[in-house]
Order: structure tokens, then C-alpha cells, then sequence
């Protein structure tokens, strides 16, 4: 009976002060009622560089109204996005109760071909460069562009060059781009021992107070002291520090590297 009456007098006093009952809600369970998402339809990029992709979706379920989110940007209210590049997205939707889902999608990078044959003819010229790269663009799309060493041309033949590498970039009508790294190779330029370099070293270097047996330096009246110091003789030289008794002209320092780069040959 006490709780009887507790009862009776708890509802008088909610009558006498105007209680108010509210119907208590299930708490959302969103793995019991998340949407599909279903692929309406999608537009791949025309070329390597365009961002005019599309891709179009929908969810279906039971908790309309939906929204929708591509990586992660603001919800809006329709699952059309355009204006993409190729890549992989991620699409985000969510319901009325705020419930989500995602699904990744791919649009494709534009597909391509291109590529390059390349030719080198090696520098085989000492005191002059006449090494060549010829380069032919095929695949992809005409008109090309080809950019060597960051100077754009139409153009695929590059000539009066020297050895080392190179960079060059082919790009097509469609935008896309290859480049390479070639390494144009010297050639042996068939410098003379006996007449071209032998002569200056009697002259400038095996002589009086220099580079002959007494001096304390390498004796260079013997051939093979000058091919085992070979490539100090070239560095000495380039950088001005030899011969003793001034700087080499150019051309004669260009034909010590020549036949120091052939393989000091005893031609």
C-alpha cells in the first residue's frame, strides 16, 4: 500500500505542476540502416594535364535525405563532382542521422604512348665538338615539342656537341610528357703521340730544370713515365699549374686531354 500511495501522490504532484512526458528514442544504430552507394555514371580526363573528369553517384537507403563529400571537402546535396583529374577518390556519404559511409572510386589518368628513339653520334673531335643526339618522337599525339636542355624547339636534331649528359623532355598535342637522360659517349679522336704530343712535352716539359733525370722530378724523356703520370698531366694542365714556364695554349691543352682520354696511345 505505501508504494500505492507513493505512486497516487508522485502523478498529483506532476498534475499540480504541469510534468511533462516525453517518449524516450532507440538510440541510432547506423551499421543497421547505412545507404548503398551506386556509380551513376563517370567521365574520364581528355588529356595528362586536363581536370575535366567527372564522377557521378547515389546513395539508396532508408534515411533520405543523403549528402555527399569528396575528400574529405564540404557536404552538398547532390553526389556530382567534376572538375577532377585522374586519380583515386574517396566519396563520403551521410544520412539524416548523420550516419556515414564511404566507397573509393577511380578515374583514370590519361592514357599514353609516348615515347622517343634517340641516336647519338659520339664527339670524335678534339679541338672541336661534333657529337650529335638525333631524337624522334612516336606515339602519342602530333604536334610534338621537344625541349633540350631546357631549350624548347620543334626540332629533333642536335649538333656540335660535346660529351656528357643531357636532359630532354618530348612533350605531345595532348600534354603529356616523357623526358630522358642521355649520356652522349666521346669517341676516340686519334691525337698523335708522335706528332702532336710528344712535341710538346720535349719542348715545354722534358727540357733543362724540368721534368729530365736529375731534376727530382718524373723523368719525362721516358714514354712510359709520361703514361703512368698521364692524368696528372692532364689535370696539372687544364687547371694552369704546368708547365713550369707558363700556360699551354688552349689547343694544346684540349690535345693532352684528347689523347690522355684515348688511352695515352703510342701512336
Amino acid at each position: 500500500m505505501k508504494g500505492g500511495r507513493a505512486i497516487a501522490f508522485t502523478f498529483l504532484n506532476c498534475l499540480l505542476s504541469g510534468c511533462v512526458y516525453h517518449e524516450v528514442q532507440p538510440p541510432v544504430i547506423c551499421s543497421d540502416q547505412l545507404a548503398t552507394i551506386s556509380l551513376v555514371s563517370s567521365l574520364s580526363v581528355t588529356d595528362c594535364l586536363a581536370r575535366n573528369g567527372l564522377i557521378e553517384v547515389i546513395a539508396v537507403g532508408n534515411n533520405p535525405p543523403y549528402e555527399y563529400s569528396i575528400d574529405q571537402q564540404v557536404f552538398q546535396p547532390v553526389g556530382l563532382f567534376d572538375s577532377l583529374a585522374g586519380g583515386e577518390y574517396i566519396i563520403l556519404v551521410r544520412d539524416k542521422n548523420n550516419c556515414r559511409i564511404s566507397q573509393t572510386f577511380i578515374l583514370p589518368d590519361y592514357s599514353t604512348d609516348l615515347a622517343a628513339e634517340i641516336a647519338l653520334t659520339p664527339d670524335s673531335d678534339c679541338e672541336t665538338e661534333n657529337g650529335k643526339i638525333n631524337i624522334n618522337p612516336i606515339g602519342g599525339e602530333a604536334p610534338y615539342s621537344i625541349a633540350f636542355q631546357d631549350i624548347s624547339s620543334d626540332q629533333g636534331t642536335f649538333e656540335g656537341l660535346s660529351p656528357g649528359a643531357y636532359q630532354i623532355e618530348i612533350s605531345d598535342a595532348k600534354n603529356c610528357m616523357v623526358s630522358y637522360t642521355v649520356e652522349l659517349p666521346r669517341a676516340v679522336t686519334g691525337i698523335s703521340w708522335r706528332d702532336e704530343i710528344k712535341p710538346i712535352m720535349d719542348t715545354r716539359c722534358a727540357k733543362s730544370g724540368c721534368h729530365v733525370k736529375g731534376s727530382g722530378r718524373v723523368d719525362f724523356t721516358i714514354f712510359n713515365n709520361i703514361v703512368e703520370s698521364a692524368a696528372l698531366i692532364k689535370l696539372y694542365t687544364q687547371t694552369l699549374r704546368m708547365p713550369q714556364d707558363g700556360v699551354l695554349p688552349e689547343d694544346q691543352i684540349k690535345k693532352i686531354a684528347c689523347w690522355v682520354d684515348d688511352g695515352t696511345p703510342n701512336n
